[in-house]
């Protein structure tokens, strides 16, 4: 039994390599928050947690992910605090116990979809299937997908046009599954430029 559960659990898998060494192979909570927490830092738009500044948009962003939305578009001039709002809410997600994936506009371009893009940043996991394994771990909340920044990418457009199409395959593919426990779901936030 015990053997089993250091096996096959993801989380006895963890204990496994914490204590004997032994590579894991699935997705565990205690990798999935690592990887959270590092793709925040990683994405944090400015160096010093000082400058971040509450605004009403934060609020509307927190209310509107809250509304379990697919896609998620964070519209505005360049400047105005798009993506410290997206930081401020990935880090408050966290804090809840939500997990958060930063996808960057070069992976959205490179990968076709949103589950290859997503497994691009658990490299060496034989997990199946990334996406359903991280709304597993979650006990009630979404599985915040981050996407930063295809603003700057050659064709921005296409890339909206490609998150659209994977969260509506996304959520297509987890209603006919019925996988959408208590409300958990993926939602892709994107900040973008409103010119």
């Amino acid at each position: 039994a015990l053997a089993h559960v250091l096996d096959v659990e993801p989380d006895g898998q963890w204990v496994r390599f914490n204590k004997l060494g032994v590579p894991q192979q699935r997705l565990s909570s205690a990798i999935a928050g690592r990887i959270s927490d590092s793709m925040i830092e990683a994405f944090r738009p400015l160096p010093d947690a000082a400058e971040y500044v509450r605004r009403d948009a934060q609020i509307r962003l927190d209310e509107r992910v809250g509304a379990s939305s697919d896609l998620i578009l964070v519209a505005g001039r360049s400047g105005v605090g798009k993506s410290v709002a997206c930081y401020n809410l990935a880090k408050d997600h966290r804090v809840v116990g939500g997990l958060v994936v930063g996808i960057s506009e070069r992976l959205v371009a490179d990968c076709e979809t949103l589950e290859e893009a997503v497994s691009a940043y658990a490299p060496g996991l034989a997990e199946p299937n990334l996406t359903r394994a991280l709304l597993e771990i979650v006990p009630s909340t979404d599985v915040l997908v981050w996407v930063e920044d295809i603003n700057r990418a050659p064709s921005p457009v296409d890339l909206l046009r490609k998150l659209l199409t994977w969260t509506r395959s996304a959520s297509k593919e987890e209603k006919d599954r019925s996988a959408r426990k208590a409300g958990r779901a993926i939602t892709v936030l994107c900040p973008i430029w409103s010119e």
